[in-house]
């Protein structure tokens, strides 16, 4: 999917506006309107081709939603999917890794920037889900950063988790569980989240300076459409639902 990007650029660089001459206070551009449009076309020619090749697979559908996928909190269809589809896809893909499995998944909303339709889904709708170069990264975590990020997670009033339950009444948490399990301060869990996150974006700063750190160079977006194609192949659907886990009550 890497060549998309470059295809891309080279689109828009091709496409962009002609410009006309000027003349400036000492002499007029030596390059004429009629030659510079000349070259313009030239590009575009070289370039179409690629376009084409371009809009193909951008339109490309890769899966099938019963229902709209559209981010909120305290969770979202949206950020259910997303959660659990790179949870599952990286436990999969990388399962034979001493460093697995992963027990859980946390990401942002802010990085979440479109919706998913119902029914048809493109590899052009996933770019637009993550347009950002992020790749994914797993994390050992002890209590000294479960806890902070727990009440990060308070703060912002729900953020997009797999494999997590918190469940708060009048501000006090009254369940917590990682991997259906409950929260265990003595052990070590091991966390998916995204590059830009683990480097301490979006105020993570309790991810910053973790040392106990795997890069596993997969693109958060390429394994989102990997992920979709395999599911399609075996003609599930999307089917994302809300199911408490994270919920406030007063």
């Amino acid at each position: 999917m890497r060549y998309l990007l470059i295809i891309s650029f080279l689109f828009a660089v091709a496409c962009s506006p002609s410009f006309t001459t000027v003349k400036s206070n000492s002499e007029l551009n030596t390059l004429g309107t009629k030659e510079f449009v000349q070259s313009d076309s030239n590009i575009y020619r070289k370039y179409l081709p690629y376009k084409n090749q371009l809009d193909q697979e951008m339109n490309r559908v890769i899966a099938y939603s019963d229902s709209p996928l559209e981010k909120g909190q305290p969770e979202s269809k949206l950020g259910n999917f997303f959660s659990d589809a790179l949870l599952f896809y990286c436990n999969e893909k990388l399962k034979t890794d001493q460093r697995l499995p992963i027990d859980f998944a946390v990401f942002n909303n802010g990085g979440l920037r479109a919706s998913l339709p119902k029914g048809e889904i493109t590899v052009g709708n996933i770019f637009q889900l993550m347009p950002f170069e992020n790749e994914l990264v797993v994390l050992e975590l002890d209590s000294t950063s479960i806890i902070p990020l727990i009440y990060y997670i308070i703060g912002k009033g729900g953020i997009p988790v797999s494999g997590l339950k918190l469940s708060l009444q009048n501000q006090i948490i009254t369940e917590f569980k990682i991997g259906n399990t409950p929260y265990d301060s003595s052990a070590t869990y091991r966390l998916l989240t995204s590059s830009y996150l683990a480097n301490g974006g979006d105020q993570f700063w309790f991810f910053e300076k973790n040392k106990n750190r795997f890069n596993t160079g997969i693109k958060i977006r390429e394994a989102l459409i990997e992920y979709l194609e395999m599911q399609n192949k075996k003609g599930q659907r999307i089917e994302a639902e809300l199911d408490q886990r994270i919920s406030y009550e007063p």
